[in-house]
């Protein structure tokens, strides 16, 4: 048999390895452009003072020095200055400045002092007019001769700085180092290296390189700085006649100069200054920090007020801000370079991603309008910038995850299941599947105790049998042969760098993954292009290409797929493979006495084999991702630009599911319509071979936008920044599949005539259609949309930002004037701190902001028009139509009303650094359902309309703080939310027995969940428990205030009020504490999680699903034996035949089994050591990282009694550990 997996990936390694030369090929190809350039790579310009009117300062001298002065400005502004020793000393006269605009100082003193301001990339060089030179005293002279004028220009022409005033001594040693950006490693060029006891340093090249050469022997703190960054004081030790390697990572600072932090919208980049609405900010140190194959893994733990749900299969995965809908899109928007993302997410790969955005509130997702309600995720992606030296990166990590632990959940053992079925036996539980006509299938143990009931077998032979079984448990096979450790291997691959009017960012990455379910693999390789080129000035065009293709084996469906007969699990003592290691039969859908007698010789092996089964599956889905970005950028000035950006998406998923002859559900299905004639020969409208299900999957997007950009001072301290456009969008999805039979995969040949219509006779009994699953759809999304976006700054104090979007689509309105919502948003902000009045020293830094507005939301399932699905009459051959949903001429697209209020504080060099945030929300014209009367529905009570109301509110604090920042640097990052959302308005009210069986986690993925006003969307509510009858361990309930047994009228009587209502089943505290320490080379961190204020329902035995060993929780053990026992047990005793199945209903749903979610979860931790400094003088490498990663390291605290993970009930994620390397060149 071929191995699909293996043959994939040598294809898919030899592709790589193509690309790979490619990479390289163009790489040098180009790297002789960007070596010419890159001596002149580095910026040096005269100092544009409009570039830093975003900085103010306060300052008050009488007849001081220039360098007292330029040191204050460094302490409140954290710009660097880069000056000759000898102007330290020259006279300032008076300086008197509260908040005044930097600009206007430092004209003063170029006025006054004849020296220029000089920015030299990261900081600012101060360089002396040449009578000023003349002037200075000849004492400050070097020793050696060299003056302060050829220091300077060494420093302009971007050469190391270096001041030979060498103390006269042999003992002496060379310092050389590099300054990189502890983010992302990028050479910091014009870093200023300072020894302030020698009086003498350097200014970092264009690699971030630099060397100070005679150093006398000993330890000297060196300082450190760049503008925009943390200055930082590094400790080192000098030895005689070597050199000392370092590397300096320098961590950014809250302000910056050449570099102010922006926030993304997709459409526009903000300032964070200037930004009024709710932003969440995930850089790309806390992105490549963590390990996984998709990116919204990296964001768990990392982001405020964002919540990731474990439920398998939950419509919930990830909630911001809690819920805003109840039937409608719950998930956020998804936006990837600036475009909505219709693909599968985990087609990104996130070594390509720079950062993630996520807008929270009104005036943040505004922008987004009908499509924001539920929050915006910006992912950008990794580009160049102009001017770049050629960058090449590569990284690869291996993941080993543990093997689920099918022993966490407590189960019936084998010897209890068999009591139980014994107990099931006596009572003529199975006297009917023993004489079906179906031939019902039995488990071992009971054609066990039916042989020896007819006398087929002894009673000595019975047990010896039955106690075989009792030694068996399926756990340990399942854990052998369908699970194994899971491996993830990554590896990825990126050349970037840019000249004077070009960029480019190349990279490729591999993925090959091996589940923890045996030949359940995923591969999936990536391909990105990113290009930018201006041909002439004032004109940018970029052109971006992303490929992605995935390949996903579904081969095992693990232990909870395997089934004795549909609906049933396997058996508890089943074996899967004997002691010789040779696959097993069990039981499948019909007893197994009758499959293998010779009445059935004439038929194909009707033999279940499991492990059989999971090498026969050939079941893989190829995904196939293509985006095409451009755009166009004309700068008509330097405040007006406009663009024009589109988006082609193209998503194709090709599921092929061959099945052969040889798999049991052929083999089954075969048998099942083979008929034996009376001459001997056979009849088989299922003609003899295999079966192959294609499936295919095709999603089209097209948009197109075209934007209008402002940015202009007004006046000396107003700034008006805009942007409106219009932006036309069209997704299509088609949907095709069909079944071929008798199908050999050696050949590609199939048997066309298959009846699809008639109801052919089955084996052994009954008659059916044979399964078609041919079928065709294609549905069509159109949207237009006009936007504006405007904010207003007025000294750097006040901003004001109005939004406004409509959009409109195909699905709303009949008349012209419904398709559209209109939607907005306003917010102000306003800083503090820059008031005369402030004078809190403290708290250098206070702002606060405020926004109010609204966001929409999109429902699908429903339309303006009636709604039908076509269909062919498979006896008629007639077309038909079922109706869907009937027409709402009405419709209105959801809308959210969203407040928000903010306070931003920093204390002194932001020690002490965050954001309080309150919000509230009130969602309008929510899809809901609407009674109607039963003829105007064709037979329904109920349609949904825009007829339910919510409202909710919480809190997102965000806390940073510096704890040390000496040689050992330690700072944590504390996330805390609450959100609290409920149902104002609903008009079909529930039953009591819909809200104790629905309103979990488990039920979530079907709909089954009923909104009860007041409360919030999922909830948990139960029976109130009266404990055990203590005459027979009988459960027990309420009936009107009075203790009682009947658990039908319970069921049926009980109203909501009856109920105990316990509170939301999703977290509504929840947040994280992340600490990172690093030393020298080596750093760690931590993150651990919380989630509070939740409940979740507890499984327990379920005595009328004893066929179902799925059911048969570890409860049984502890059950109620004899009177008294109710005092130590809340579980029921074993109930009388025929059992009551409402007694289990009862007792699984009342309240004792309820249990409290809050947890605390240690989520992740790193290791990390930078080799750099050892192997960078002997390799051309100039970064070099390995790595260890642990991920969901297990619970460190839990509220409910039982140890229980909320998060993963029945099996616990497995955890995880990760190793890698990391290399810049």
């Amino acid at each position: 048999m071929i191995n699909i997996s293996q043959s994939w990936l040598n294809r898919k390694l030899r592709l790589i390895m193509r690309v790979t030369f490619l990479l390289l090929l163009t790489t040098f190809m180009l790297s002789g452009v960007l070596i010419a350039d890159k001596v002149n790579s580095q910026s040096v310009s005269k100092l544009d003072f409009t570039s830093i009117g975003e900085f103010s300062v306060s300052v008050g001298f009488q007849n001081s020095t220039l360098g007292e002065v330029l040191d204050l400005i460094e302490q409140q502004t954290l710009i660097t200055f880069s000056y000759a020793t000898a102007l330290r000393v020259l006279p300032v006269s008076n300086l008197n400045y509260k908040n005044a605009e930097l600009a206007k100082i430092l004209e003063q003193i170029q006025n006054e002092l004849q020296v220029d301001f000089i920015q030299v990339d990261g900081m600012i060089a101060v360089t002396p007019i040449k009578q000023t030179l003349k002037a200075l005293p000849v004492v400050f002279a070097s020793v050696d001769g060299t003056i302060a004028e050829q220091q300077t220009r060494n420093m302009i022409d971007g050469s190391n700085l270096r001041v030979r005033d060498i103390p006269q001594t042999n003992q002496v040693g060379t310092i050389r180092g590099r300054v990189v950006d502890a983010r992302n490693d990028d050479a910091l060029a014009g870093a200023s290296v300072f020894i302030q006891s020698l009086n003498r340093g350097a200014v970092a090249n264009v690699e971030g390189e630099f060397e100070i050469a005679s150093v006398p022997v000993g330890n000297h703190t060196m300082t450190v700085s760049f503008i925009g960054y943390r200055r930082q004081e590094v400790e080192i030790r000098v030895t005689t006649s070597q050199t000392t390697e370092i590397e300096v990572r320098m961590q950014p600072a809250s302000t910056s100069l050449q570099e102010v932090e922006v926030v993304s919208t997709g459409y526009q980049q903000i300032p964070r200054e200037r930004a009024t609405g709710s932003f969440a900010v995930v850089s790309s140190e806390i992105v490549e920090n963590q390990v996984s194959t998709g990116i919204l893994e990296r964001l768990v733990g990392n982001v405020s007020g964002m919540v990731f749900s474990n439920h398998a299969g939950t419509r919930d995965a990830i909630q911001i801000r809690g819920r805003n809908t109840i039937f409608a899109n719950s998930n956020p928007l998804i936006v990837v370079d600036g475009f909505p993302y219709d693909g599968d997410i985990n087609n990104i790969n996130p070594n390509d991603v720079l950062n993630v955005t996520v807008l929270k509130d009104a005036a943040a997702a505004s922008i987004w309008g009908a499509r924001a309600s539920n929050g915006v995720i910006v992912i950008e992606t990794k580009k160049s910038g102009f001017n770049q030296p050629l960058k090449i990166s590569v990284s690869s990590n291996t993941t080993y995850g543990e093997k689920p632990d099918l022993y966490f959940n407590p189960r019936v053992s084998s010897a209890e299941y068999i009591e139980i079925e014994q107990w099931l036996f006596d009572g003529g539980y199975y006297n009917t599947a023993i004489s079906s006509v179906a031939r019902t299938p039995l488990t071992p143990a009971v054609e066990i105790m039916r042989k020896r009931r007819d006398g087929i077998i002894s009673n000595e032979v019975a047990e010896q049998q039955l106690n075989e079984l009792r030694g068996f448990d399926i756990r340990d096979d399942f854990t052998k042969y369908l699970y194994q450790n899971s491996v993830f291997q990554q590896v990825s691959m990126n050349v970037g760098g840019g000249g004077s009017n070009y960029t480019y960012y190349l990279s490729a990455g591999i993925d090959d993954n091996k589940s923890n379910l045996v030949r359940n693999d995923y591969q999936r390789i990536s391909l990105n292009s990113r290009n930018t080129f201006s041909p002439i000035n004032n004109l940018t065009l970029s052109a971006n290409f992303i490929y992605t293709q995935t390949a996903t084996s579904n081969n095992n469906p693990g232990h909870s797929g395997i089934f004795s007969r549909p609906g049933n699990q396997i058996y508890p003592y089943a074996r899967l493979v004997d002691d010789n290691g040779n696959s097993l039969p069990i039981v499948k859908n019909y007893s197994y006495d009758w499959i293998i007698s010779p009445q059935n010789d004439h038929l194909l092996d009707w033999q279940y084999r499991p492990i059989d089964e999971l090498y026969l599956a050939d079941d893989v889905t190829n995904v196939f991702d293509t985006r095409i970005q451009t755009s166009a950028n004309y700068k008509f000035a330097d405040w007006i630009e406009v663009d024009v950006s589109q988006q082609f998406q193209k998503s194709s998923s090709y599921q092929r599911n061959h099945k052969s002859v040889e798999t049991f559900e052929m083999r089954d299905m075969i048998n099942a319509y083979t008929r034996l004639n009376s001459d001997g020969s056979l009849t088989r409208p299922l003609p003899l071979g295999g079966s192959l299900l294609n499936t295919d999957r095709i999603l089209t997007s097209n948009t197109f936008r075209s934007n209008l950009r402002v940015n202009k001072e007004l006046y000396e301290n107003d700034r008006i920044n805009g942007i409106a456009g219009f932006e036309v969008r069209d997704v299509v999805s088609d949907f095709r599949s069909n079944i071929l039979y008798g199908y050999n995969d050696d050949y590609g040949t199939s048997v066309a005539a298959i009846d699809f219509v008639t109801f052919h006779p089955r084996y052994p009994t009954g008659s059916g259609r044979i399964t078609n699953t041919q079928g065709l759809s294609e549905t069509t999304n159109r949207f237009v949309s006009y936007y504006s976006n405007v904010s207003y700054a007025r000294d750097n104090k006040y901003v004001l930002s109005i939004s406004a979007r409509k959009d409109a689509s195909n699905l709303f309105g009949v008349r012209t004037n419904q398709k559209g919502v209109p939607l907005w948003s306003a917010g102000l902000s306003w800083d503090i701190s820059q008031e005369e009045f402030y004078s809190f020293d403290l708290i250098p830094y206070l702002k606060v902001r405020t926004t109010y507005g609204y966001n929409g939301n999109t429902y699908n399932d429903i339309s303006a028009y009636l709604s039908t699905f076509f269909l062919t009459s498979a006896l008629s051959g007639l077309r038909g139509a079922l109706i869907q949903n009937p027409p709402y001429p009405d419709l209105r697209w959801e809308r959210v009303k969203l407040t928000n209020y903010a306070v931003e504080f920093g204390s002194i060099n932001n020690r002490i650094s965050g954001s309080i945030e309150y919000y509230t929300k009130r969602g309008e014209d929510i899809i809901g359902a609407y009674l109607v009367a039963p003829s105007a529905t064709i037979g329904t009570g109920s349609v949904q309309r825009n007829v339910a109301e919510t409202k909710g509110s919480g809190f997102d604090v965000t806390l940073n703080t510096i704890n040390v920042d000496r040689q050992v640097k330690w700072t944590s990052t504390f996330l805390f939310s609450t959100v609290s959302d409920k149902v104002t308005k609903y008009d079909v009210p529930s039953s009591a027995a819909a809200l104790v069986g629905s309103n979990q986690p488990g039920n979530w993925t079907v709909g089954l969940f009923y909104p009860v006003v007041g409360k919030p969307v999922f909830t948990i509510f139960s029976y109130p428990w009266a404990g055990l009858n203590p005459l027979n361990g009988d459960p027990q309930g309420y009936i009107n205030g009075e203790v009682s047994s009947d658990y039908t009228s319970i069921i049926n009587n009980s109203t909501i009020d009856d109920l105990i209502y316990h509170g939301s089943a999703s977290p509504t505290i929840f947040g994280s504490i992340r600490n990172s320490v690093s030393w020298k080379s080596l750093s760690i961190s931590a993150n651990i999680t919380y989630k509070l204020g939740y409940f979740f329902r507890r499984q327990s035995i379920n005595y009328s699903g004893a066929t179902f060993w799925s059911n048969q929780h570890g409860d049984y053990s502890n059950r109620w034996r004899q009177p008294g026992d109710e005092s130590k047990t809340n579980v029921p005793s074993r109930p009388q035949l025929p059992m009551v199945t409402n007694r289990d209903n009862f007792y699984l749903r009342s309240e004792i089994h309820v249990q409290k979610g809050d947890h605390i979860r240690l989520q992740d931790f790193r290791l990390t050591y930078d080799l750099t400094s050892q192997i960078r003088s002997i390799t051309p490498i100039n970064r070099l990282q390995v790595y260890a990663h642990a991920n969901n390291l297990g619970l460190i605290w839990t509220a409910n009694e039982y140890g229980i993970d909320p998060d993963s009930q029945i099996i616990p994620t497995p955890r995880s550990f990760s190793f890698g390397v990391k290399m810049d060149f």
